[in-house]
C-alpha cells in the first residue's frame, strides 16, 4: 500500500505512518524534556554554581555535554541563537563551574521534578521506559552532534531521571535532523525565527530578545526573507513561504521517523498514551512558560 505524501511523492504507507508518529510523538514528549528550561529549581542550582545570567545558564546546561567547550559547538547545534550572544556566555561559564557540575545540577532538577510528577505511576513509567529503550537502536548518531554528545552520557538508574534522559535523546536526535534540513534549505538561524513567528509562534520581539539578535540583524533577516518571496513586508508567510515551511516540517518528520517505525504504530500510540497525562500536567501547570527557549530547536 502507498499513500501520497504532503510534499508530492508517493511513499510506502509504513514510511508515512512513521512520519506521522514522529510528529505526534514530538508533540507529546516535548514537555517532558523542555520543562527543565523553565525550572525554578534548576535556575537556583545554576545560581549556586555562579551562573547568574539566564543565557549562560541555558547555553551551559544544555551545552555541557560537549565538555569545556567554546561557543562553536553550541552556536552550530542550537542554531537560532545569535553567535555573539553565545560567545558572551561560553567559555566564560566554565570559570564558575565545570561542565560536570552543571550537568549534575541539571539532572538533579530533572529528577526531582519528574519523581514528584510520576509518583504513584511507577508501572506506567516502567512500561514507557521499555518502549523508549526499544527505540534507541534506531538512533544513528551520524551527523547528529548534539544527540551524539548526549548519548555518550551513562543511562541513569533512577527511573524518573532515566525517563528524562531517554526523552532527551529522542528530542535532541530530532532537533539535529531539523537543523540539517534548515541548513540544506538555506534558512539561517535568524530567518527561521521570523518564519516561526509568521506561523503563529511567540511574538517577534520575544524571540529576538531571547535569542540575542540585534535589531539590525533581525531586520536584515526579514529583508532576506521578503526578497526570497517567503514573507510579505508585514511579516506574513506567502503561499510559497507556507509551502516551503511545510516542506521543512515534512523533511524533519521524515528524518525523525526511524525510531517510531522501529516501535511500530501500535506501540507508538501506547507510548504516547502512557506519557500524555504527564505532559498534559506539565502544560496545564504552566511548566513551559510560552515554550520560548525550545520553540525552534527541536
Amino acid at each position: 500500500m502507498t499513500v501520497t505524501d504532503a510534499a508530492g511523492p508517493i511513499v510506502p504507507a509504513d514510511v508515512a505512518q512513521g512520519r506521522a508518529d514522529a510528529r505526534k510523538g514530538y508533540r507529546t514528549l516535548e514537555p517532558l524534556h523542555a520543562f527543565i528550561y523553565f525550572s525554578a529549581d534548576a535556575t537556583a542550582r545554576y545560581v549556586e554554581l555562579g551562573l547568574k545570567n539566564g543565557f549562560t545558564q541555558y547555553f551551559a546546561s544544555r551545552g555541557a555535554v560537549f565538555g569545556r567547550c567554546g561557543p562553536g559547538p553550541v552556536t552550530a547545534t542550537f542554531y537560532n541563537f545569535a553567535p555573539a550572544q553565545v560567545a558572551r556566555s561560553l567559555p566564560a561559564a566554565w570559570e564558575h563551574a565545570s561542565p560536570e557540575q552543571v550537568l549534575a545540577a541539571r539532572h538533579l532538577a530533572a529528577q526531582a521534578f519528574l519523581t514528584e510528577l510520576t509518583t504513584g505511576a511507577e508501572q506506567q513509567v516502567a512500561e514507557a521506559l521499555e518502549l523508549l529503550e526499544a527505540m534507541v537502536p534506531a538512533l544513528d548518531p551520524t551527523g547528529r552532534a548534539l544527540y551524539a554528545a548526549q548519548a555518550d552520557l551513562p543511562w541513569p538508574e533512577d527511573p524518573a531521571l532515566r525517563l528524562w534522559h531517554l526523552v532527551t535523546l529522542l528530542r535532541e536526535w530530532r532537533g539535529d535532523g531539523h537543523v540539517a534540513v534548515l541548513t540544506a534549505e538555506g534558512i539561517d538561524g535568524c530567518e527561521v525565527l521570523h518564519i516561526h513567528v509568521a506561523a503563529g509562534g511567540p511574538p517577534a520581539e520575544v524571540l529576538r530578545l531571547t535569542r540575542g539578535w540585534s535589531e539590525p540583524d533581525w531586520a536584515a533577516a526579514a529583508d532576506r526573507l521578503v526578497a526570497a518571496g517567503t514573507l510579505t513586508r508585514d511579516g506574513t508567510l506567502t503561499a510559497a513561504g507556507a509551502a516551503h515551511r511545510q516542506h521543512v516540517e515534512d523533511r524533519t518528520d521524515a528524518l525523525a521517523a526511524a525510531p517510531w517505525q522501529l516501535l511500530g504504530p501500535e506501540r507508538s500510540e501506547r507510548l504516547r498514551g502512557l506519557l500524555r497525562p504527564f505532559a498534559q500536567r506539565i502544560v496545564a501547570g504552566g511548566g513551559l512558560g510560552a515554550m520560548v527557549p525550545a520553540a525552534a530547536g527541536r
